[in-house]
């Protein structure tokens, strides 16, 4: 729930907010090679949003959603760094692609695209993040 709303808060700060007043302005095309991208800073702003919610849903499953786990030990830092590349699969691949390709491709507004693109990559995140990364304990560890 902390990663959606910062993802919606970013995504609105960015896309349609003036916040980055640096960016290219909406339905600007890219090309990168054979890449092409219809509305770069969609892209950009999805991306950047991406990245804030994992590190806002990192510190909330380790401050109230697993809190209450005995986890496997394991350092903090290692934590969220396999946190964040379980989460760039779901989010800055998953949630990005299937949001980019509803707004440019089936024209959905991209505040309606965004639930479906959470759906997506829900599943892939609840997997890992219940059965490896906060994995509970086998037994009587240490608890970082």
């Amino acid at each position: 729930m902390v990663g959606y709303l910062i993802y919606q808060l970013v995504v609105f700060a960015t896309y349609d907010g003036s916040v980055l007043w640096f960016l290219p302005r909406k339905g600007t095309s890219f090309r990168l090679g054979s890449f092409r991208h219809e509305d770069v800073r969609l892209l950009i702003a999805t991306l950047v949003a991406a990245e804030l919610s994992i590190i806002g849903a990192f510190t909330a499953h380790t401050h109230w959603t697993f809190r209450d786990r005995q986890v496997a030990y394991k350092p903090l830092w290692l934590r969220f760094m396999q946190f964040n590349a379980k989460a760039l699969v779901s989010t800055a691949v998953i949630m990005t692609a299937v949001i980019n390709v509803l707004v440019l491709r089936f024209s959905f507004h991209h505040y309606i695209a965004v639930p479906f693109g959470v759906l997506a990559g829900f599943t892939w995140n609840w997997l890992w993040d219940a059965q490896f990364i906060f994995r509970q304990a086998k037994g009587r560890q240490e608890i970082d």
